[in-house]
């Protein structure tokens, strides 16, 4: 890709901090079943996805809990926005986004602890997720997985990795952002939040790039 005008590619590095709190497990497959608390902390900042990849590559690790890396592209925003003028001088008096504009980043890829490539995205209008990139992981139905998410309990966001089974694919071409290439989850794990339960406990659509393999984490 060209080179940006301004360092808009991250990197990021995914810590694993701790098991969760058993208090705020609400529905569990087993007793074996739990989740994790995790970071995602920034290394850098970058001008281009090859200069994030070279910095990955020559990066020196000091934690021992990083799990996985992240390569996150420019967030310049997808989708429709309004334009409002003042009724002085038909200045513009603000900007509104419509509701499918999304934020979605330009490309994602994801690597584990080892640096060996996990998953890709890439907005791509033609084909939502863009092509899949040699020796990159392929989740199929059935699979066990980790999913990458979030939630509010009270004034507090959990970042938390929840165990999932994997039950379908779905890549949506008139929803062009991160989430046209989703897959179908069953949460395996589902944890309080303020609006009830997260993820829902009857499934619910997913990123494939949110997804990171089961033996990632070894304990």
């Amino acid at each position: 890709m060209n080179k940006l005008e301004y360092p808009e590619v991250n990197l990021y590095k995914l810590r694993l901090l701790s098991k969760g709190d058993e208090s705020l497990i609400v529905t569990r497959q087993d007793d074996e079943k739990h989740f994790y608390n995790v970071s995602l902390d920034m290394i850098g900042r970058y001008y281009s996805l090859e200069e994030a990849e070279e910095a990955l590559k020559g990066h020196q690790e000091a934690d021992g809990d990083v799990i996985a890396y992240q390569i996150v592209g420019p967030e310049h925003g997808h989708g429709d926005t309004l334009f409002v003028e003042s009724d002085v001088d038909d200045m513009i008096d603000g900007m509104y986004e419509t509701e499918d504009y999304d934020e979605s980043p330009e490309f994602q890829m994801v690597f584990n602890a080892n640096r060996e490539l996990v998953s890709s995205y890439f907005y791509d209008v033609n084909n939502p997720g863009g092509k899949r990139l040699e020796k990159e992981t392929v989740f199929n139905a059935g699979d066990k997985a980790w999913m990458l998410g979030s939630c509010y309990l009270g004034h507090e966001e959990l970042h938390i990795l929840i165990p999932v089974i994997i039950e379908g694919f779905a890549q949506n071409s008139d929803e062009l952002n991160i989430a046209s290439d989703g897959v179908d989850i069953k949460p395996l794990v589902t944890v309080k939040c303020n609006w009830g339960e997260y993820p829902e406990p009857e499934g619910e659509q997913s990123p494939r790039i949110d997804l990171l393999p089961s033996e990632i984490i070894s304990k």
